[in-house]
């Protein structure tokens, strides 16, 4: 082999490369084009969500759950009737006010069952007696109302330290109960010792 005919061949190899990388793509290409034209095509047996009637569209952020406010509890037409119900948010209190006096004249313990409701509240007068159970855990505890308070909007009754521990809501402080009527107070208040 002379030093003429030496670039000749290295001028031919590099063209069959290229030539023979060129021939594989397309075998590749065909091969490949040839293999998803065998499959067949996939068709869902249900159709998209989208087009089920009446489904909401796909969004990334799920929406916003609709809020409900809760309403105060509907006058009870019978005073006398025991099985009255009523269903709203509960909270509680104890040592800020521990040791002061009840809207009843009774000396509050944080420790003991007892209850308040709202100043204006006529359908829990003060000494009822009501079980109120926790809507989300079945818990429940017997309570007598002895003090009324400013409760804020939604809430019913105000739980003493004791009583929100029977239930397990001193940690979240709030929780929606039911209440039901055991035995209905005659509402007597502390008169200031006059």
């Amino acid at each position: 082999m002379n030093a003429k005919t030496q670039p000749g061949i290295h001028l031919l190899a590099g063209v069959s490369s290229i030539a023979l990388s060129a021939l594989v793509a397309a075998i590749f290409a065909a091969v490949t084009v040839h293999a998803d034209a065998r499959l067949p095509a996939y068709e869902p047996s249900t159709p998209p969500a989208t087009a089920i009637s009446g489904a909401p569209d796909f969004s990334i952020a799920p929406a916003a759950p609709r809020l409900v406010s809760i309403q105060p509890p509907k006058p009870v037409s019978d005073p006398s009737n025991p099985a009255a119900t009523f269903h709203g948010v509960a909270s509680w209190y104890g040592p800020r006010f521990n040791g002061h006096l009840t809207a009843n004249g009774e000396v509050f313990d944080m420790y003991a069952l007892t209850a308040a409701t709202t100043e204006f509240h006529p359908r829990l007068p003060l000494g009822t007696k009501v079980r109120v159970v926790d809507h989300r855990t079945g818990r429940s505890v017997v309570v007598r109302i002895t003090d009324r308070g400013p409760l804020p909007n939604g809430r019913i009754i105000d739980l003493s330290y004791g009583a929100a521990r029977k239930l397990a809501m001193v940690r979240h402080g709030v929780a929606y109960v039911h209440l039901h009527v055991l035995q209905w107070g005659k509402d007597r208040y502390h008169d200031g010792g006059k």
